[in-house]
Protein backbone atom coordinates (compact mmCIF):
# COMPACT_ATOMS: atom_id res chain seq x y z
CA UNK A 1 0.00 0.00 0.00
CA UNK A 2 1.01 3.53 -0.15
CA UNK A 3 2.88 5.19 2.32
CA UNK A 4 0.47 8.01 2.68
CA UNK A 5 -2.92 8.70 2.30
CA UNK A 6 -6.89 7.62 3.42
CA UNK A 7 -7.66 4.00 4.28
CA UNK A 8 -11.06 3.25 5.32
CA UNK A 9 -12.09 0.08 5.75
CA UNK A 10 -15.78 -0.97 5.87
CA UNK A 11 -17.53 -1.25 9.44
CA UNK A 12 -16.65 -4.00 11.42
CA UNK A 13 -12.75 -4.70 10.23
CA UNK A 14 -9.99 -3.94 11.24
CA UNK A 15 -8.17 -1.43 8.68
CA UNK A 16 -4.43 -2.93 9.50
CA UNK A 17 -5.68 -6.48 8.06
CA UNK A 18 -8.51 -5.96 5.57
CA UNK A 19 -8.54 -7.05 2.54
CA UNK A 20 -9.22 -4.85 -0.17
CA UNK A 21 -12.57 -5.63 -0.97
CA UNK A 22 -13.35 -5.31 3.05
CA UNK A 23 -12.07 -1.54 2.41
CA UNK A 24 -14.47 1.26 1.77
CA UNK A 25 -12.14 3.54 0.29
CA UNK A 26 -8.28 3.90 -0.43
CA UNK A 27 -7.03 7.09 -1.64
CA UNK A 28 -4.75 4.76 -3.58
CA UNK A 29 -6.79 3.33 -6.54
CA UNK A 30 -9.38 5.24 -8.38
CA UNK A 31 -13.26 5.84 -7.66
CA UNK A 32 -15.55 6.32 -10.66
CA UNK A 33 -16.66 10.12 -9.83
CA UNK A 34 -20.23 10.74 -11.23
CA UNK A 35 -20.22 13.58 -14.27
CA UNK A 36 -24.15 13.58 -15.19
CA UNK A 37 -26.67 10.85 -14.37
CA UNK A 38 -30.32 10.49 -15.07
CA UNK A 39 -33.25 8.67 -16.61
CA UNK A 40 -34.93 9.16 -20.27
CA UNK A 41 -38.72 7.43 -20.88
CA UNK A 42 -37.93 6.43 -25.03
CA UNK A 43 -41.40 5.77 -26.19
CA UNK A 44 -41.90 3.71 -30.30
CA UNK A 45 -41.98 5.88 -32.94
CA UNK A 46 -46.13 7.40 -33.73
CA UNK A 47 -47.24 4.90 -31.35
CA UNK A 48 -46.51 1.72 -32.70
CA UNK A 49 -42.97 0.05 -33.23
CA UNK A 50 -39.91 0.58 -35.14
CA UNK A 51 -35.86 2.08 -34.69
CA UNK A 52 -35.71 4.91 -32.42
CA UNK A 53 -32.69 7.07 -32.06
CA UNK A 54 -32.42 9.67 -28.96
CA UNK A 55 -28.99 11.88 -28.53
CA UNK A 56 -29.45 11.50 -24.00
CA UNK A 57 -26.81 13.60 -23.35
CA UNK A 58 -23.88 15.52 -24.74
CA UNK A 59 -21.39 15.62 -22.21
CA UNK A 60 -18.79 17.81 -24.16
CA UNK A 61 -15.81 15.54 -21.90
CA UNK A 62 -13.83 15.54 -25.42
CA UNK A 63 -12.69 11.75 -24.98
CA UNK A 64 -14.95 8.67 -24.73
CA UNK A 65 -16.17 8.34 -20.74
CA UNK A 66 -16.67 5.13 -19.01
CA UNK A 67 -21.09 4.74 -18.78
CA UNK A 68 -23.95 3.08 -17.31
CA UNK A 69 -26.85 2.34 -18.61
CA UNK A 70 -29.79 0.10 -16.77
CA UNK A 71 -33.64 -0.28 -17.67
CA UNK A 72 -36.01 -0.17 -15.10
CA UNK A 73 -39.05 -0.99 -16.62
CA UNK A 74 -40.72 -1.42 -20.17
CA UNK A 75 -39.77 -3.26 -23.24
CA UNK A 76 -37.15 -5.02 -24.26
CA UNK A 77 -33.67 -3.45 -24.21
CA UNK A 78 -30.03 -4.55 -24.79
CA UNK A 79 -27.01 -2.65 -23.69
CA UNK A 80 -25.78 -2.45 -27.41
CA UNK A 81 -28.36 0.02 -28.06
CA UNK A 82 -26.77 2.45 -26.05
CA UNK A 83 -23.15 3.79 -26.94
CA UNK A 84 -20.59 6.95 -26.15
CA UNK A 85 -17.99 9.01 -27.83
CA UNK A 86 -16.35 11.93 -27.11
CA UNK A 87 -19.31 14.07 -26.79
CA UNK A 88 -22.71 12.41 -26.47
CA UNK A 89 -24.58 9.49 -24.83
CA UNK A 90 -26.64 7.64 -27.72
CA UNK A 91 -29.67 5.44 -27.86
CA UNK A 92 -30.69 3.68 -31.27
CA UNK A 93 -32.65 0.49 -31.31
CA UNK A 94 -35.82 -0.76 -32.15
CA UNK A 95 -38.40 0.10 -29.55
CA UNK A 96 -42.13 -1.66 -29.26
CA UNK A 97 -43.62 -0.75 -26.02
CA UNK A 98 -41.83 2.73 -23.84
CA UNK A 99 -38.31 1.43 -22.28
CA UNK A 100 -37.13 3.60 -19.03
CA UNK A 101 -33.76 4.22 -18.67
CA UNK A 102 -31.41 5.30 -15.61
CA UNK A 103 -27.63 6.59 -17.14
CA UNK A 104 -24.67 7.70 -15.29
CA UNK A 105 -21.49 9.29 -17.16
CA UNK A 106 -18.42 8.62 -15.56
CA UNK A 107 -15.74 11.08 -14.90
CA UNK A 108 -13.15 8.70 -16.16
CA UNK A 109 -11.48 8.11 -20.10
CA UNK A 110 -12.55 4.54 -20.81
CA UNK A 111 -9.09 4.47 -22.74
CA UNK A 112 -7.11 4.33 -19.56
CA UNK A 113 -4.23 1.69 -19.07
CA UNK A 114 -4.27 1.27 -15.31
CA UNK A 115 -2.79 -1.62 -12.88
CA UNK A 116 -2.65 -1.42 -8.76
CA UNK A 117 -0.12 -1.89 -6.93
CA UNK A 118 0.25 -4.20 -3.84
CA UNK A 119 -3.31 -5.81 -2.73
CA UNK A 120 -3.98 -8.11 -0.02
CA UNK A 121 -6.52 -10.69 -0.90
CA UNK A 122 -6.50 -12.28 2.29
CA UNK A 123 -9.65 -11.60 4.70
CA UNK A 124 -9.87 -10.30 7.89
CA UNK A 125 -12.41 -11.46 10.25
CA UNK A 126 -15.11 -9.11 10.90
CA UNK A 127 -14.71 -8.68 14.86
CA UNK A 128 -15.37 -5.13 15.44
CA UNK A 129 -18.73 -3.30 15.26
CA UNK A 130 -20.47 -0.08 16.21
CA UNK A 131 -21.28 3.78 14.89
CA UNK A 132 -18.12 4.82 13.90
CA UNK A 133 -15.93 5.43 10.45
CA UNK A 134 -15.71 8.21 8.11
CA UNK A 135 -18.18 10.69 6.74
CA UNK A 136 -17.37 13.41 3.46
CA UNK A 137 -20.57 14.82 2.15
CA UNK A 138 -21.05 16.10 -1.19
CA UNK A 139 -20.87 19.89 -1.74
CA UNK A 140 -24.01 21.70 -0.33
CA UNK A 141 -25.16 18.42 1.55
CA UNK A 142 -25.20 18.11 5.38
CA UNK A 143 -23.19 15.47 6.84
CA UNK A 144 -26.25 14.79 9.58
CA UNK A 145 -28.18 13.59 6.38
CA UNK A 146 -29.77 10.02 6.49
CA UNK A 147 -29.79 10.34 2.32
CA UNK A 148 -26.18 8.00 1.84
CA UNK A 149 -26.64 9.47 -1.78
CA UNK A 150 -25.52 12.99 0.10
CA UNK A 151 -22.48 11.60 0.53
CA UNK A 152 -19.20 11.65 -1.47
CA UNK A 153 -17.52 8.80 0.90
CA UNK A 154 -19.28 6.83 3.38
CA UNK A 155 -17.46 3.46 5.03
CA UNK A 156 -20.83 1.67 6.00
CA UNK A 157 -20.98 2.09 2.01
CA UNK A 158 -19.05 0.40 -0.41
CA UNK A 159 -16.92 2.31 -3.00
CA UNK A 160 -15.93 0.60 -6.40
CA UNK A 161 -12.83 1.10 -6.32
CA UNK A 162 -10.89 0.29 -9.59
CA UNK A 163 -7.97 -2.66 -9.66
CA UNK A 164 -7.21 -2.34 -13.29
CA UNK A 165 -8.60 -1.22 -16.94
CA UNK A 166 -7.12 -0.87 -20.10
CA UNK A 167 -7.79 -1.14 -23.89
CA UNK A 168 -7.01 -3.38 -26.29
CA UNK A 169 -6.90 -4.32 -30.04
CA UNK A 170 -7.30 -7.95 -30.39
CA UNK A 171 -10.35 -9.27 -33.08
CA UNK A 172 -12.23 -11.22 -31.89
CA UNK A 173 -10.85 -12.08 -28.10
CA UNK A 174 -10.34 -10.17 -25.10
CA UNK A 175 -8.06 -11.88 -21.74
CA UNK A 176 -7.25 -9.86 -19.07
CA UNK A 177 -5.33 -11.63 -16.18
CA UNK A 178 -6.34 -10.30 -12.85
CA UNK A 179 -4.77 -12.52 -10.41
CA UNK A 180 -7.25 -11.26 -7.78
CA UNK A 181 -8.01 -14.68 -6.52
CA UNK A 182 -11.50 -14.06 -6.36
CA UNK A 183 -14.32 -12.88 -9.66
CA UNK A 184 -14.17 -9.39 -9.51
CA UNK A 185 -17.24 -6.76 -10.93
CA UNK A 186 -16.28 -5.67 -14.00
CA UNK A 187 -17.49 -3.64 -17.49
CA UNK A 188 -16.50 -4.27 -20.85
CA UNK A 189 -17.00 -1.73 -24.00
CA UNK A 190 -16.74 -2.69 -27.26
CA UNK A 191 -16.09 0.22 -30.59
CA UNK A 192 -18.45 0.09 -33.03
CA UNK A 193 -17.43 2.67 -35.22
CA UNK A 194 -16.29 5.97 -33.20
CA UNK A 195 -18.62 4.93 -30.44
CA UNK A 196 -18.01 2.50 -27.64
CA UNK A 197 -20.97 -0.05 -26.42
CA UNK A 198 -21.29 -1.77 -23.11
CA UNK A 199 -20.83 -5.17 -23.63
CA UNK A 200 -22.96 -8.62 -21.72
CA UNK A 201 -23.62 -11.93 -22.08
CA UNK A 202 -25.39 -11.81 -25.42
CA UNK A 203 -26.32 -13.84 -28.43
CA UNK A 204 -22.66 -13.80 -30.40
CA UNK A 205 -20.82 -12.86 -27.21
CA UNK A 206 -19.40 -14.92 -24.38
CA UNK A 207 -18.32 -13.24 -21.09
CA UNK A 208 -17.00 -14.51 -18.09
CA UNK A 209 -14.75 -13.76 -14.91
CA UNK A 210 -12.61 -16.41 -13.37
CA UNK A 211 -10.56 -16.17 -9.89
CA UNK A 212 -7.67 -15.31 -12.45
CA UNK A 213 -8.66 -13.85 -15.85
CA UNK A 214 -11.37 -12.23 -17.65
CA UNK A 215 -12.28 -13.49 -20.60
CA UNK A 216 -14.71 -12.08 -23.51
CA UNK A 217 -15.00 -13.58 -26.66
CA UNK A 218 -17.08 -12.43 -30.38
CA UNK A 219 -18.29 -15.32 -32.27
CA UNK A 220 -18.98 -13.31 -34.65
CA UNK A 221 -15.37 -12.35 -35.23
CA UNK A 222 -16.25 -8.45 -35.64
CA UNK A 223 -15.32 -6.59 -32.70
CA UNK A 224 -11.68 -5.53 -32.88
CA UNK A 225 -11.38 -2.73 -30.28
CA UNK A 226 -12.13 -3.44 -26.30
CA UNK A 227 -12.04 -1.52 -23.53
CA UNK A 228 -12.35 -2.70 -19.77
CA UNK A 229 -12.61 -1.27 -15.76
CA UNK A 230 -12.24 -4.50 -12.94
CA UNK A 231 -13.11 -3.56 -9.89
CA UNK A 232 -11.50 -4.58 -6.28
CA UNK A 233 -14.88 -5.72 -5.52
CA UNK A 234 -16.28 -9.31 -5.84
CA UNK A 235 -18.66 -10.60 -7.96
CA UNK A 236 -19.92 -13.63 -6.08
CA UNK A 237 -19.73 -12.88 -2.38
CA UNK A 238 -22.71 -11.12 -0.52
CA UNK A 239 -21.65 -8.49 2.88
Amino acid sequence: MATSGVKVSRIGYDVNTASDKQLAFSSEWPLLPIEAEGDLTINPPGGGSGNVSVDIYTHSLGYNPVFYVQRTSGGPFFPGWTSCDTSKLYFSGYVSSAINLKWKIFRRNLLTNYLSGNYNTTDATKVVDGDYGIFISLPGKSISSTNKRDFAIRSDVRQLMIHQSGYVNSPAQLVVTHNLGYQPMYLIFAKSGTKYQALTQSGSTGVSATNTQLTVYDYGASIADWAYIIFKDTLTTNG
